[in-house]
Order: structure tokens, then sequence, then C-alpha cells
């Protein structure tokens, strides 16, 4: 507390660039000086420059402020005037000089206002002349635990890289690089030279040092961590700085203004009034009126600042603000309620006219995508009208046609445990900044401590980390050593491994597995002796699992995720679980992972960049109607499987994994993943070969290919036709018909209809319409991802990161996504529609509050059972591959051969992932051998494969030449298996065989193939294996038993297996648990001669009870605590005289009180024994409702 005796006021209007115009210095008991700055005028300068607070709230600010810049090491700082104040007590609000300069360098941290901070950069290089002029001699500025700086009476400093390198040579280049993006963006004048007597200002180092970390906030990068080098330096200097300039300027003005002017002299008033007072520099400290300026803009000048904010991705009042040039001069005075009616009166320009651009359409392609932006979920819709308006006069059937149209998309494979966990690694630089620096201080650790010949790791790894880095031979040691000082990965934010973006992981994997090897180095040398070896681990989760396979362990751990977050929370998370996973099985596991997906990924990169509108589809459907067997990727991922990769870049790093793998296993998973990956791509693409994808000749505008279409389209109507007729006289509908409501939509049978009308000419009108609005799509909702991508960087740029519905809302409508692809936008609005419109358009204020409305009844339905099957991936390639079969069909006239439409089921006995050989009984050798790639229970798709000769050795491999096939097995008899195992024969992968089984014995040997056999695939089977109907008659055997019937029909000699499959179809049973309170209960209410037939139940019951647990007894005796302690209503009646007692029942066998009856009379249970008594029994279980007591009853009968 400051006393009024102790401080003298001092006035120093006279120097503008001090703290303040009023200063109180005040002299303690032992005669040495402070001086106190009035903050009541300095709020004033604050204010005028846009402080909002008023002065006591800024006080408050000003005084946590300087707490929070931790530079100020004063307890008693700040002297504010209260209430509760002694009468001798400064009644003034001061603080000392050293807080004035923390608050400072703390509102160049913090501060959001640019007119706030504009006037502290300004105001600190005059603060900086006078401390330099006041100095006579050369001052050392001492750092703590640091070199000192010197300050001459020049301004300059000499000492910073001294300094800064004698404590760490990183230190002064990261100094140095802020310098310089400092120097070139203007915030400072000077640059930072290297070099002996190296000097900087006195001004530059202090604005340096107290605005770099808002700098690097700025630029969307975590400031220097208090724990690093460069974090700890930058700290020490601050205080150092704030130190000695206080000390300075105090002895500035008690040593020399105080004797060359006049300070006794009262200062002026705070606030004055006036058009007068318009400048600062003339009157210091005083608040002047601004005047209320009206800027009156033109339509041109608003437009081009609508134009710089969605160009700029930033706000128009941020837009505003960075625009310098002439033409908006005027725009300084704009107010954000003024940009706001521009951007309220653009959006209901643009609603208006995208009103207008879809009246009359009555067919729209939709596509949606959903994604969180700062928190909160956004849906973007885009309707996309492929027929123009008042072109055709369409029924109301279109209008309800269900989802018709599934997208070729890439099939997505599991999300492994090594994707999840090199997830982890290569997100680290993008997610934690934090852990992003603690990397890069690790690798400047390493690289100042050691040389290339004193650490024994690298001198291990450092040919591996030459060949990561693709360095030429020639590279020497110091080379690599020298290189690792630049590796990206340490320095550099990269791609966000995320599971729903496509492909990412396999971004981040192509930029980050090049230099596994060397962040696995520097994790290792920082953890050494930790014990946290990752291929140590390995092995000890590897015995774990072992463990926990053959139950010596509990197997129930968890999912993946789960198991990951255990290790994340035991380890610490960060480089620690970082370190821990960089095992090298997860080094061959990314390795694989990579090799297999690359033709997928080149794939859908092609797709992305050539497949962008419509138009583009309808060309790319043409393309995949033509060949979808023989695409390209399909080709490298059977190229892939046998290590024949086409690209040498591809090719080496086949082989290099191949060769230079330390595990057994990595030929069977490449083989295992490539065959995975085929198999899913392929039936993707199977789409192409179903309606409606297969008629996209039609749009061609080729007439020989719209006439080959248009007789497509006719044949496969009349085959649906003749299907559906054959039904309806069968009186039955076959299981293919259900499964063709895939393929043949409401829609089709729509474009069927309008073909026909017109005699399935290929210039249908109406035809040409539907099927036009089925095909020309949009590609996939890679256009809604790039809208999103620009709401997630106009989001960036905002400071709070939270944007209103109808900032979004004007993001999406003015993106230029859709003109960037070639998508006609009719309801963009161009400078020319903007001129001529604007003036014109209300500026609607309102919003739409949908509570406000009342729908009509209709819409109460739309929550209700639906009514249409659902589209997943599993029916529809079960529909397409039904359609292939109907087609074979037809055109091969297999009903002449004896085959029935319902054979075509039997295709679901082809084994996925296995070589197939067509060998009937009476053929001597194979009459075909394929690759089957899975099934979908009406066809199967192969692909073909080379025989693979030398010397003793024999195998199959694929043809990277060769294409996918479609293949239905109607006679599964005459099909075997042939098992193979993936090996290394020289440089590819030939799959060398094992054995061969007949199909169906290979199918029935797995349980889990039996069970999804239903009793009508069973019954077809053995008509096609022609069972007579006496060994099998289905109306008398269940269906284990005709399992056996089949069992014993296939492999009649091998009793051996017969036997082991029957007893792998037995099921345990399930054990019943037996002295329930169910048990106990029907027990009770048993005669007692009944009871004892039951004897183990009553000895379990018993049991039960002595333990204390009995629920029938807790039952009553709550009934009957609940009895007494209810409050009687009537007064108590006169005392009868007292009845003869009755004799006590004894206890029973089961802890029940039983009723004496008189004579031989039957026994009327406790429930009539307490009637009489006048207590009712508690009912436990109404068995006019439930019918378990009777159920368990029976099961007691036949113990």
């Amino acid at each position: 507390m400051l006393l009024h005796q102790q401080a003298q006021r001092l006035s120093l209007e006279e120097d503008s660039n001090l703290l303040s115009k009023v200063a109180f210095l005040t002299t303690a008991d032992d005669q040495s000086q402070q001086l106190w700055w009035s903050l009541d005028f300095m709020y004033d300068r604050f204010k005028f420059h846009g402080e909002k607070r008023k002065l006591h709230k800024w006080i408050q600010f000003f005084t946590q402020g300087v707490g929070a810049s931790d530079v100020c090491d004063q307890e008693f700082f700040c002297h504010t005037k209260r209430n509760d104040l002694p009468d001798v007590a400064l009644r003034e609000n001061a603080a000392t000089t050293k807080s004035i300069f923390s608050f400072l360098y703390f509102t160049l941290r913090e501060s959001r206002t640019p007119s706030i901070l504009n006037f502290v950069r300004q105001w600190l290089p005059a603060l900086c002349s006078r401390v330099s002029s006041t100095l006579q001699i050369a001052q050392e500025v001492p750092v703590e635990d640091m070199l000192s700086l010197t300050v001459f009476p020049g301004g300059q400093v000499t000492g910073l890289e001294e300094m800064l390198s004698e404590r760490h040579r990183t230190s002064f280049v990261a100094w140095s690089n802020e310098w310089k993006d400092m120097y070139e963006k203007r915030d400072l004048s000077e640059p930072l030279l290297s070099g002996e007597n190296s000097t900087v200002s006195l001004q530059e180092l202090v604005k340096f040092v107290f605005s770099v970390e808002k700098k690097k906030r700025s630029a969307g990068t975590h400031p220097w961590s208090a724990d690093s080098v460069s974090g700890s330096s930058l700290r020490r200097v601050q205080k150092a700085l704030v130190h000695f300039m206080a000390a300075v300027l105090d002895v500035f003005v008690i040593d020399w203004y105080i004797p060359h002017h006049e300070t006794s002299r009262l200062p002026s008033a705070r606030r004055r009034s006036g058009e007068g007072l318009q400048h600062e520099e003339n009157f210091p400290g005083q608040v002047a009126i601004r005047k209320k300026q009206r800027v009156s803009m033109n339509v041109e000048s608003i437009w081009e600042v609508l134009c710089q904010e969605r160009d700029s991705s930033l706000t128009t009042k941020q837009a505003l603000e960075v625009l310098k040039k002439p033409s908006l001069a005027q725009t300084g005075g704009c107010t954000g309620t003024a940009v706001d009616s521009w951007q309220r009166r653009s959006q209901a320009l643009y609603d208006e006219r995208a009103a207008l651009t879809m009246l009359g359409a009555s067919h729209f392609n939709l596509i949606s995508d959903a994604s969180t932006h700062a928190g909160r979920e956004l849906l973007v819709i885009l309707p996309l009208n492929i027929i123009a308006p008042s072109e055709l006069e369409l029924t109301s059937l279109v209008e309800q046609l269900a989802k018709d149209k599934e997208l070729v998309r890439v099939a997505s494979y599991r999300w492994t445990k090594a994707q999840h966990a090199a997830e982890a690694l290569f997100a680290l630089n993008k997610l934690e900044r934090l852990i992003q620096e603690d990397k890069k201080r690790a690798l400047e650790l390493m690289l100042a401590r050691e040389t290339p010949d004193s650490l024994p790791m690298f001198l291990d790894v450092w040919e591996t980390i030459r060949k990561e880095l693709k360095l030429p031979e020639s590279a020497t040691r110091d080379h690599v050593w020298s290189a690792l000082s630049s590796l990206p990965t340490f320095r550099n934010k990269q791609t966000l491994p995320k599971l729903g973006r496509w492909f990412s992981w396999n971004q981040s994997c192509e930029e980050n597995l090049c230099q596994w090897t060397s962040l696995k180095l520097v994790l290792a040398y920082q953890y050494e002796g930790q014990g946290l070896d990752p291929d140590d681990a390995y092995q000890k989760r590897l015995l774990q699992s072992l463990a926990r396979e053959t139950g010596a362990e509990d197997a129930s751990n968890g999912s993946m995720r789960k198991q990951f977050s255990k290790m994340k929370e035991k380890l610490g998370g960060g480089l620690k679980l970082c370190y821990h996973l960089m095992s090298d099985k997860l080094l061959q596991m990314t390795n694989i992972i990579s090799v297999c997906t690359r033709p997928v990924w080149s794939w859908y990169t092609l797709q992305v960049q050539t497949c962008k509108n419509a138009a583009d589809q309808v060309e790319n459907l043409l393309r995949l109607s033509a060949g979808w067997q023989k695409e390209f990727h399909l080709r490298e991922l059977a190229a892939v499987h046998g290590a024949l990769t086409r690209s040498q870049e591809q090719h080496d790093q086949v082989q290099g994994l191949l060769l230079e793998s330390k595990f057994d296993d990595t030929v069977e998973k490449i083989s295992e993943l490539s065959g995975h990956l085929l198999k899913h791509r392929a039936w993707s693409l199977s789409k192409s070969s179903a309606p409606p994808d297969c008629y996209v000749g039609l749009l061609s505008g080729n007439e020989a290919i719209a006439k080959d279409a248009a007789a497509t389209l006719r044949a496969d109507h009349c085959m649906l036709l003749q299907l559906e007729q054959a039904a309806a006289n069968a009186e039955a509908i076959p299981r293919i018909l259900e499964d063709l409501k895939a393929v043949y939509t409401p829609a089709m049978r729509v474009v069927y209809l309008a073909f026909e009308e017109d005699g399935y000419s290929h210039a249908s009108a109406g035809g040409l319409r539907l099927l036009t609005g089925l095909l020309r799509t949009l590609p996939d909702s890679k256009v809604i991802e790039d809208v999103h991508s620009d709401l997630r960087l106009t989001n960036q740029h905002q400071q709070t990161r939270r944007q209103t519905v109808h900032r979004q809302q004007q993001t999406v409508c003015g993106s230029r996504v859709l003109s960037s692809r070639g998508i006609p936008h009719k309801a963009e609005i161009d400078r020319e529609v903007f001129l001529r419109c604007f003036p014109r358009t209300r500026d609607k204020k309102r919003r739409f509050f949908a509570r406000l409305h009342q729908l009509p009844e209709e819409w109460s339905t739309v929550m209700s059972r639906k009514t249409w099957g659902t589209i997943s991936e599993e029916t529809l390639v079960r529909g397409v591959a039904a359609f292939n079969f109907l087609r074979a069909y037809t055109l091969d006239d297999l009903s002449s051969e004896g085959v029935r439409v319902a054979h075509g089921k039997l295709s679901k006995y082809a084994v996925g992932l296995q070589v197939l050989q067509l060998k009937p009984a009476d053929a001597a050798v194979p009459e075909y051998t394929g690759f089957c790639l899975s099934n979908s229970q009406w066809g199967a798709l192969f692909w073909p494969v080379c025989i693979f000769q030398d010397g003793d050795i024999t195998g199959y491999f694929l043809d990277p030449a060769a294409e996918v096939h479609w293949v239905f097995m109607l006679k599964p008899q005459d099909w075997q298996v042939v098992c193979t195992k993936a090996t290394l024969v020289g440089d590819r992968i030939v799959m060398i065989p094992t054995d061969t089984v007949p199909i169906l014995k290979y199918y029935f040997g797995n349980t889990s193939h039996q069970n999804q056999l239903t009793v009508a695939d069973l019954i077809l089977l053995a008509e096609v294996m022609n069972l007579n109907k006496e060994d099998f008659n289905p109306e008398k055997l269940l269906r284990v038993e005709m399992v056996h019937c089949l069992l014993d029909k296939i492999s009649p000699e091998d009793h051996e297996w017969i036997d082991k499959v029957k007893a792998s179809m037995k099921k345990p049973q399930a054990q019943k648990t037996i002295g329930d309170c169910l048990d106990e209960f029907i027990l009770s209410e048993m005669p007692l001669e009944e009871q004892r037939d039951f004897k183990e139940v009553a000895e379990e019951v018993q049991t039960r009870q002595k333990a204390g647990w009995t629920l029938v007894d807790q039952k009553f005796r709550q009934q009957h605590e609940k009895k007494k302690a209810k409050p009687k209503r009537k007064p108590k009646a006169k005392a009868k005289p007292a009845a003869k007692p009755e004799p006590k029942a004894k206890s029973g066998k089961f802890g029940r009180k039983r009723k004496r009856m008189d004579g031989d009379g039957p026994d009327l249970g406790p429930e009539k024994g307490r009637e009489s008594h006048g207590e009712a029994a508690p009912r436990l279980i109404d068995t006019r409702v439930s019918n378990r007591p009777m159920i368990c009853l029976s099961t007691l009968l036949t113990l």
C-alpha cells in the first residue's frame, strides 16, 4: 500500500512518449526511490485506440495480465484506490515501471484488437529511444544462467549470437529463422546477421522477443515450449530486457527529466470534448470524440469486397482490413452491420436464383456428405437436375422411385492392426504439435552430442538409412549423418491419416516410411535403457496372444482399439508409445499394405483427377461396360499376387520386401492381402455388367453402339417378363426374383416400359430421358468433400473457430468447386448479375424457424416402416450375379439340358481365394483350372492361372494379362479344390499344390460353411447328386439328418472324415442351474410326498437357504412387514374373550410353516392355509400370465 505522504506527484505532460503523463515518486524508509505511473491516464490512451472495458475492469485485466506474463518478479506492483483504504493511503491507481513493461509484452502476446496491437508496436520504439539516450557508457544486461548482453549508448546490442550459441547452437538457428520470417513480412526493419561483432538494435530486439509468440500462433504453429532450449532462452531474455528497460527508464525520469522540467504543476483534466481534439500527438493522454461518418459505397466496391472475401477465405470484415486498393479507400468507416447486410442480400439473391433454376424439374440426383466443423455437424447437399424443365412430361411414378444407383466405390478393406499402429506414428506431426517439437528437439540433441563414429547404433543402421533416403551408393556415413538434420518428418506437418479419408493412410505411409529407421534411431537414442525396445515388446505381445489362443489367459481383452488405448494409457502416449510400437514386424506389415494397395490407390487418384462431372461419369461407364473385367488395376493386383509387377519402382519395392524380410510369413501375407483386394475390386466393378450401367451405350452418341445396347435391353426385358410369367403360372415366387430386385429396380422397369412403347428404338425420347437421369450422375461425393474443404479452410482463418449458419451457407453457395469441375451452376452469382440485381434485392433479416410452421399430415408417415428392400453390398452383388446367371441361362439355352433356374444357387459351393479345377468323373485331366475370387450364390468370379514349371517344382500363378470372368457351377460334384501354399521361387510368388480335395468334401468339412446352407440348399444338392427319396426324404428328415445323408454320399469310403464332421456338428448341451428361486417356489407348492421325489433339487435349495438366501421367505417377510407398518384407520375394537389357542405348526423341511389339517383331507398348500388365518400369501409369479413355472416343473419331473 502506498502512503500519501511518501508519494510525490510528478507532471510529465511535456514528453508524450513516456508511460503516463502523471507519475508518483515514492521514497522508502531506506531512502530508495521508485516510480509509480498513473493508470488512469494510461487507460485513456488505450481507450482511444479501441479498448472497450471500463476503467475498473481494465485495471483488473492489467493486474491479471502482469501475473500471466510471468516476467515481473515484484509481489506488489499495482496500487488501486478502494473504499476500504485508510485516510493516509494514496487514492490513485498506479503501477510500477516493470509491471507496465510486462503488461505491454502481455498485450503483444495475447491481444486480438488490431488497433491496440499497432499502438503498442509504435509505442515501444519510442520507449527504447528514451532508454538508449539515457546510457552514457555501454551497459551489460545480465540474463539468468546465460551470457550477458551489452547495450551501447546508440541503442545497439551485441552478444546475442554468443549467448544463444553458448547454450545450444540450434537455439540461435531457430531465432534466426523466426527473425527472418518477421523481417520478410516487414514486422521487423533490420535483419539478424550472424558473425563476430554482429549487432542488432534494442528496439528490434524488444519487438522480436515481445511479438514472436504471437507471430507463431498466427502462423498456425505452437510457440516454443518453456522446456525447450529456444523457449527457455526466450523467457529469460524477456525478463532481462523488462528489468533493464524499467531500471533505465526510472533513471531517465529521476536523473534527467525532473531536473530539466517543471513537474510540480497540476496535470490537465483527463477528458476533454471538442472538435479540435482529433490528434493524440498534440494532446497526449486525451480522449477525443470522433465524428460519426457515413460511408456510402457503390455496388462495384461491395462486389469487389465480397470477391476478396471468397478468394482469400477471410470474413468480409477481415477483407476490409487487408484490402489496400485505391478504389476502396472509402471503406475505412464501414461497420460490421453494413457487412452483414451485404451478406444477407447476396444470399437472398442466390436463393431466388436457385428456386428459379429448379422450377418445373421433377427428377433430381442428390448427393450429400456430412462433416464436423468447429465441433458442429454440417450436412452439405447438392441437388443435380439432369432433365431440363419442360423437356419431358414425366409421370408421378418417377417421383416415387426407390434408391436405384450404387456408385462404383473402392471396397473398404479391414483397418488392420498394423494400419492402426502406423496411424499413431504418422499422425504425430499433424495432431500433436508439442510432440512434433519433442521429435525435433530429440534429433537436435542427438546431433549435438554425438558424431557418426561415436554412436554404435548409428553404425548398425546407416546403410539402411541411406537406402531409405535414396542417397547414392557413394554416400559416406558423414553424408548420411548430415542428411538427418533436414528430414521432413521432424520439421514439417504432413498428411493426416484418417479412416474416413480414403487412402490418406497410403499418403502418410509414402511420406513417412522412407524415414522409418531414422526416426527409430533418434527414439532409441532418447529412450536407451528404459526397457522400451519395440522388437522385445512385439515378442511379448506374440507370446501373450498365443497364451490366449491356448486358453491360458482370458481372451476377452476387448477390441484392437481398446488394447491400443490401454497401451497408450500405460506408456503415457507421445514419443514413448511411438518408439514402443516401431518393431520390425510393424515395418513389415506396413510395407506389405503399402505395396498391395498401391494399384488401387493409383486407380482412385486417376478417377478423382479425370472423372469430375456427369459427362465424365458417362464416359467412365462406357469404358467399364466395354471392359470392366480387364481394368488395369485388376491386372496390377494380379501381378502383385505373383510378384510380377510391371513398373520398375514397384518391382524393386516388392523384391526388396521379399528378399530382405526377417520374417517367414511375408510371401503368405502378400498373397493373402492382394487376393482379398482383387476380390473386392472385381465384385465392385461387376456392377457395370448389370442394369442400368450395362445400357450406357444408348447415351454414347455412336449409332452402332446404341443399337447394340437397345438390342441388349430388349433381350433383358423379355427375359424378365418370361421369368415372371413362369413364376405366375407356377404360383410361386422363385428366389432369383427376390435377388433381382437389386438391379431390376422400379426406376429400371419404367425405363423398360418407355423403350417398349417406342418399339425398343435406340432413339426413344422418353426412354433416353429416363435413362439419362439414372446414368448421368456425379461420379462420387468428392465434390461435396471439396466443398467441406472450403468450409474447413475458412474456419481456420477465424480467431474463434466458430462460424454462424449464414456464414457457412454463404461459403457453400459461393464455392467455386462446381465451376472448377465443369458442372453447370446456374444459380451462381457473377459480377453482371450482382450489379444488376443487388440494388433491388431486399435485406432479409428474418430467418425461417421450423417450429413455427405446421407441416401437412402426410409428413407424419416419414418415419414409418419402410416398404423397400435395403441396398447393401451383399444384396447388390448377389443381384448382379443373379442377373448374369439369368443371361447365361437364356443365351446358352440351359433349360434344354435339364437345368432349372434354381440350380444357379449351386455356385455358392465355390470356395473363395482357392485354385479350383473342373474334372468330371470320366475325365482323365482337368478341363478347367482357375483361381476363384469368391461367389455370390448365383455365380462366382474367377481369374485365369498359368502353370509354373521349374525342374521338379510345379505350381500356379495369376496371369497378369488375363481378365476376370464368370463361372456358374451347376455340378459341384465335378469340381475339386487344389490346396496350395504361397512360396517364393526365384523372384516370383508361386502357389505350390499340397493336396487335392473334392469341393463338396472341402466345403462340408468346414463348420462355418455348413451353417450357411439352408434346407432348400440341401434339398437342391441332393437332387443334383441323384439321392433317392427313400434315403433322403425332406418331409421326414431333420436338417442334421439331411447333412448326414449328404456326407455319406459325398465320401462314402472315408469313415474317419464322416465321423469327424458329425462330431463337429454336435453342440454341447447347456446345463441347467437347479435350486434357483423358481425351483424353490414350485417345490414349495408340491405336497410333501412329491417333494421327496426331487431329492437333488431339495438339497440344493436347502443349501442356498443355509447360506442365508431364500427368495420365498424374503418376499413373504417384506409383504408381512409392510402390513405391520400400515397405520390403523379405525380405533381398536373392544377386546373379545380369548379363544382356545391353536397348536403350533412344525417347521417344515424347507423353512415353511405348514398348517396341520384335521382328518385325512387333501393338502391345501400354503396359500389356502394362510387364507384360513386371514392372511393372503404373496403371489410371486402370476401363473395366469407366465407359463415358465410349468416349463420348469416339466424339467424337474424329468430329473
